[in-house]
């Protein structure tokens, strides 16, 4: 029997989690923030950076499973 071509299941269920990543790393980011800017009294600036490095530890982990994909990671 031939294989057909095309993604496997473990590759898309990889692939899904994608997304839970990012949205998960900018809730932390947000979630700590607001509970430093609540404990210290420092506004929104906490919140704004938690969010800021949290979108950016999503993207990160975002392109290395694309890259990790596409056999682009050496």
């Amino acid at each position: 029997m031939i294989p057909k071509p095309g993604p496997n299941w473990a590759d898309l269920l990889r692939l899904s989690t994608v997304g839970l990543v990012l949205a998960i790393s900018v809730g932390l980011g947000a979630g700590l923030g607001l509970w430093l800017d609540e404990r210290w009294g420092t506004g929104p600036w906490l919140t704004v950076l938690g969010v800021v490095i949290g979108s950016a530890a999503g993207f990160i982990e975002l392109l290395r499973e694309v890259n990790r994909y596409t056999g682009k990671d050496e």
